[in-house]
């Protein structure tokens, strides 16, 4: 038996050897594999695996073999990239280049660059260029990593850089051209973010590079005589549609026709030239452009009607590559546009030429190719002719390799030989002229290439950069991230060579997810700056920090602009137009375009994390529900119902508001339908708080809905600041946040500095509904999916699942907000443990009307421990059965739904020690068939919270025990606060109030017909408002409850207000006013006056106004009794009442003396936002 076991443990030993040799074989594959396109160390690759490999412990568990996995794929990803940038240490100048060519740098150049240049070392010349070219959009293609040392030629034969010394180097510009073998053409690619490329001095890192002389191959020549050149007239002038990568040039409307002339001296006519246009129309007739040469037609591009159904702003065509006969080195084509109608336009992007010519040296510097020298195997003789015996010729084929090639020049004939190859580039030049650099500053030492471990990586515009350190601050006081901040330029210095590039944010972001370490990846990133097509930012300061933008700009439907580009880091991913990529990272951006504005938004995130009375309150438990109707079909109401049913699926304890605007009605106006009442109710549901509003329906960039349903004037006008909700809308170009030159009605809820949204999770192109179910789906499963240690995810964590999702549709969806930021939904529990003495276990007691309820429950912790620190208010809504609603039917087709919205009960009591006891009577009014009610329960000790739902009580039936109650209830009203006086003036939006005693309670119920709490206006405005569900119960029956109602937009003029009120046995109280609105945008001042008069040492001056809600500034000049003026004081005051809060004076003048006894006039300037003013006058008294 031992020798037995002792041959099986032998065999199981060589087995594991034979499988782990095999493993490690299989890694070493995958290893080369994975950094075949980007290792530039292979030694570090060779001691990672025989590292392994000489490793004797035996995989005998998956975690050791995931393990060994890990750091394979750690030293593979370290092995990308550079442990340090060259930028880390030195000094480094910063030049643009905006050509492709020989550039030249002189001792004069330095100097005037302020760059010491008598304390160079001409040895130690070094300059950084990485080719001009953009950097790869897939992230599997090659790029450069960090800063490329590029050779070049220093004139100094020593170390002393003298005054007559220069430096000579090669660099492309903004523009490189790349061969289609398939058209035999070379054709053009323009940077779309960048006017230049860009280069880096340093001449203090120790020697730099020299240019070489290049081997000259030898064996058998192939001569050749000729080369094909390439030219394009292109400027970028206009951006049709403001959206997307392609500008246009000339604009053909008053001018139809326009000759564009291309020079290729020494043309060789044996060839054929060719040539490609790309252009684009306006029309809603036909149209079409024409291009000529010599008056013989070479192509013809039609255009048919735009149709406004496809989204069309414009039609954009392209010819093929077209070939015709050049008969001299002049070329002129003629483009005319011919049209229908006068209304119609076009525009031309770019014509691009190719012409061969022969290879005589022409001007001072000559760049020529010949593609069909292409057989590696063969050795080409160039012969170039005119040239006198200065020329020199360097290999460009490798712009950051150029080399010098070993010319022969006899009789004004230059030669050299070369390898063939397709690619191959030279250029020839006679030092006469030469490019100049510009000088953009000295840089400053950065490493972004030693980063690692980052868990949240703000990018910030250097306006917003203190904002972004006080959010990283902010975060530092509730969780434990790792954050670091950085600038865009910073990333562009080591990652595009300086130069704006999308994809160098892409790669920086890849790099710190890749090589950080297990458990450290980067989560979360945020763009804090707004966007715009406009990346090079002709139109001003209006692309802080960019986004993806597709090629397209004509079609709304087939434009896309996503931040998704940014964190789609899989090798195979950075194509943004198909379905390939997925999210990998949670992304969000902050879309400010100025300080203040990213101040306040920095501002609203630390309201909306702090603890408090203001912010911790009911409305954390409440999701909303808005809709649109749609023609002949429901779908948006039951992708909204469907929302409902799967967030109560998933457990979350929240009540559920629905605003689906088939069930409001409709009223006709010259602009169309509209529908106030929705208009309202989604208004009030903002300022009442809302933890999410979720829109589903048609949408566009100045609002929602065709019937205007929420407005640019709405939104600004919204005052929630401390009831912030998650605004979720799965709408179209709601919040296009890339066109600069207009706000999107996205962008302004998420800007409001008074209140709109924290974050949102919306759309800023076309969208579908039904494809965005999916993505609605994932987002809700994970928001409300539970960490294990109770925690709710951070909203980016739930973004990201919602975009696991290949759909193109999900990548118009974007992330207004902070991506790292917690949902305020709380943490802890409520639970229900008997009702009248009845614990829950033993079956709930029936709520019938006129019943006393006493309700006892227990706050726990996410363990289901009673939280018995715990001591504050519990909020407890208590609703009868649901209500059925029928739909009108008035584009939709008539449908229901069902809403709990008959409130019995809506108060608050004390929570002690985690425990809590709350008392009320049913009220009269309650649907008296028997069914199943909801219990809804918040509460807070203003530090934590706890929510709860109970579904399981019943409600019905009539309690005949109850004590008679004949009187009706305590009640006193107000407009604006509590200091109005009737018939006072306000604006057009002023707040009702109205606070109520009743010993027995309120009838909230709006069962019983005519027995709901209501506010009649009559006069200028004639209307009723139901206001049931605004009444609030107090603390104990000795206390005032109360109901705060803001109206909007209230005609001009007198007002009559009768408010009723009835408690749960129908007894009601009627209150009537008067008040009269003067539209805020007619400034009013009343009543101005100050106090004491006479004063003996100081005054305070107040008035009344109609800028409630507004910022106003004051200025009140103070003159004595021979018109001087002696005192100025300037205030700037919110308008939170109708009256001024009072403005001290200490009775001294301006330069601080105490003015005399005498009387005195004052005159008093308001100012509103809109810049209107009134002024006021008044005297005083001073007797000292």
């Amino acid at each position: 038996m031992r020798f037995y076991f002792q041959k099986k443990n032998t065999y199981m030993v060589r087995l594991n050897i034979l499988l782990k040799t095999l493993f490690h074989c299989l890694l070493l594959f995958l290893l080369l594999f994975h950094n075949m396109a980007f290792s530039q160390n292979d030694e570090t690759i060779s001691d990672a695996i025989s590292h392994l490999i000489l490793e004797d412990t035996l995989f005998v568990t998956q975690q050791e073999q995931q393990l060994v996995i890990n750091k394979v794929v750690k030293d593979a990803n370290d092995a990308k990239y550079s442990d340090n940038s060259v930028l880390s240490s030195g000094k480094w100048y910063k030049i643009a280049l905006d050509k492709t060519g020989i550039y030249k740098i002189t001792y004069s150049d330095l100097v005037s660059w302020g760059i010491p240049v008598a304390s160079i070392n001409a040895r130690n010349i070094r300059i950084y260029h990485n080719g001009g070219s953009l950097v790869p959009v897939i992230n599997s293609e090659p790029r450069y990593d960090d800063l490329v040392e590029i050779p070049v030629f220093v004139s100094s034969g020593n170390e002393k850089f003298g005054e007559n010394d220069y430096i000579l180097f090669y660099a492309r510009g903004p523009v490189v051209w790349q061969y289609d073998s398939s058209n035999a053409f070379y054709e053009h690619v323009k940077n779309p973010y960048s006017e230049n490329s860009f280069a880096f001095l340093n001449f203090d890192l120790g020697e730099g590079k020299r240019l070489q002389y290049a081997e000259e191959p030898t064996g058998s020549t192939i001569q050749n005589t000729v080369f094909l050149d390439g030219k394009v007239v292109e400027e970028d002038l206009y951006n049709l549609n403001n959206m997307g990568k392609t500008w246009y040039f000339d604009l053909f409307d008053i001018v139809l026709s326009r000759n564009y002339d291309f020079s290729f001296p020494d043309i060789n006519t044996s060839k054929p030239s060719k040539l490609r246009m790309e252009v684009a129309s306006r029309n809603f007739s036909t149209a079409y452009f024409s291009l000529k040469y010599k008056g013989e037609l070479i192509d013809r591009l039609s255009f048919n009607s735009i149709s406004n159904s496809n989204y069309d702003y414009a039609l954009h065509k392209s010819t093929n590559v077209i070939s015709f006969n050049a008969v001299s080195s002049d070329i002129s084509l003629e483009l005319t546009y011919s049209r229908t109608m006068s209304s119609s336009t076009g525009w031309l992007d770019y014509i691009e030429v190719n012409s061969w010519r022969n290879l005589v040296f022409s001007g001072s510097m000559m760049s020529f190719r010949n593609p069909e020298c292409n057989d590696a195997s063969s050795v080409y003789e160039y012969v170039m002719s005119n040239v006198s015996g200065n020329v020199q010729v360097w290999d460009v084929t490798n712009p950051v390799e150029p080399v010098r090639l070993n010319a022969d020049i006899q009789s004004s004939t230059l030669k050299f030989k070369v390898n063939g190859d397709i690619d191959n580039e030279f250029i020839a030049f006679n030092g006469q002229s030469f490019y100049a650099p510009k000088y953009v500053g000295e840089i400053q030492n950065q490493n972004l290439h030693a980063k690692r471990d980052i868990d949240y990586l703000i990018i910030v515009h250097p306006d917003f950069y203190q904002q972004a350190q006080r959010l990283k601050e902010l975060h530092a006081l509730i969780d434990d991230l790792v954050i670091d901040i950085v600038t865009p330029d910073v990333i562009y210095n080591e990652f595009s060579c300086g130069a704006l590039d999308i994809a160098a944010i892409r790669d920086y972001i890849k790099m710190l997810h890749d090589r950080s370490s297990a458990g450290h990846k980067l989560k979360y990133v945020l763009l804090f700056g707004d966007a715009s097509y406009d990346y090079r930012n002709k139109s001003g300061k209006v692309c802080f920090v960019p986004t993806y933008e597709s090629v397209a700009s004509c079609n709304m439907a087939s434009s896309k602009v996503t931040d998704d580009f940014f964190v789609c880091i899989d090798d195979n991913e950075g194509n943004m137009e198909d379905t390939s990529s997925i999210c990998d990272i949670a992304i969000g951006r902050i879309p400010v375009s100025t300080s203040e504005q990213a101040e306040k938004m920095v501002n609203k995130i630390e309201s909306y994390i702090s603890k408090g009375t203001e912010n911790m309150r009911n409305w954390r438990n409440m999701m909303t529900l808005i809709c649109d109707d749609e023609e002949n079909s429901n779908s948006f109401l039951t992708l909204s119902e469907r929302i409902q049913d799967t967030v109560k699926a998933l457990g979350a304890e929240m009540v559920f508001d629905k605003i689906y605007l088939p069930a409001y009605t409709q009223v006709a106006t010259s602009n169309g339908q509209r529908s106030p009442e929705t208009n309202e109710a989604i208004t009030n549901r903002f300022e009442r708080g809302s933890l999410i509003i979720n829109y589903i329906g048609h949408g566009g960039e100045v609002g929602w809905a065709d019937e205007r349903i929420l407005t640019l004037e709405d939104i600004n006008g919204l005052q929630n600041y401390d009831m912030l909700p998650l605004v979720v809308t799965a709408t179209c170009e709601f919040s296009r946040f890339d066109d600069h030159t207009r706000t999107s009605a996205g962008e302004y809820l998420y800007l409001n500095e008074h209140g709109g949204a924290i974050s949102m999770v919306t759309t800023a192109r076309l969208a579908q509904s039904s494809p965005s179910q999916l993505l609605l789906y994932r987002f809700y499963k994970k928001l409300f999916d539970r960490e294990p240690d109770g925690q709710m995810p951070r909203l980016g964590d739930a973004y990201l699942a919602a975009k696991q999702n290949s759909s193109s549709n999900t990548k118009l969806y974007v992330f207004f907000g902070d991506p790292a930021l917690h949902l305020a939904y709380p943490e802890n529990n409520i639970e229900l443990l008997s009702v009248n003495d009845i614990s829950v276990e033993d079956g709930i007691d029936t709520l019938k009307a006129l019943k006393q309820v006493s309700m006892k429950g227990a706050v726990k912790d996410y363990s289901g421990n009673v939280m018995d620190d715990f001591n504050g208010i519990v909020y407890v809504s208590v609703y009868d059965k649901e209500n059925e609603v029928q739909t009108q039917g008035s584009d939709s087709p008539q449908t229901s739904f069902k809403i709990n919205n008959s409130l019995i009960f809506n108060g608050k009591t004390e929570v002690v020690n985690g425990l809590f006891t709350v008392n009320f009577t049913v009220p009269k009014d309650i649907n008296y068939s028997y069914g199943k009610g909801l219990i809804s329960f918040y509460a807070t000790d203003y530090y934590e919270d706890a929510i709860g739902i109970s579904s399981n009580i019943i409600v019905g039936g009539y309690d005949n025990t109850a004590i008679p109650d004949e009187s009706g209830p305590e009640t006193r009203i107000f407009i604006d606060d509590t200091l109005f006086v009737n018939g006072m003036k306000t604006n057009e939006n002023p707040v009702f109030y109205a606070y109520i005693k009743d010993t027995n309670g309120i009838n909230t119920t709006g069962a019983g017909i005519g027995h709901d709490i209501t506010v009649q206006l009559t006069g200028a405005t004639n209307k009723t408002y139901n206001l049931n569900q605004y009444y609030e119960y107090p603390l104990n029956t000795d206390s005032y409850g109360n109901v705060i109602y803001k109206f909007y937009n209230l005609n001009e003029g007198v007002h009559y207000l009768k408010f009723r009120v009835w408690d749960i046995y129908n007894n009601s109280t009627t209150k009537e006013l008067t008040f009269n609105v003067v539209k805020s945008s007619n400034i009013s001042l009343d009543n101005l006056m100050n106090y004491p008069n006479p004063m003996k040492t100081s005054t305070s001056f107040v008035f009344e106004h109609n800028q409630k809600d507004n910022e106003i500034g004051i200025v009140i000049r103070i003159y004595n009794i021979k018109g001087q003026l002696v005192r100025t004081i300037k205030e700037s005051r919110y308008g939170s009442t109708l009256r001024i809060e009072p403005i001290y004076w200490d009775g001294c003048s301006d330069n601080g003396a105490m003015l005399p006894s005498g009387i005195y006039i004052y005159n008093v300037t308001v100012t509103n936002e809109r810049q209107e003013t009134m002024i006021g006058y008044s005297k005083l008294i001073i007797s000292r």
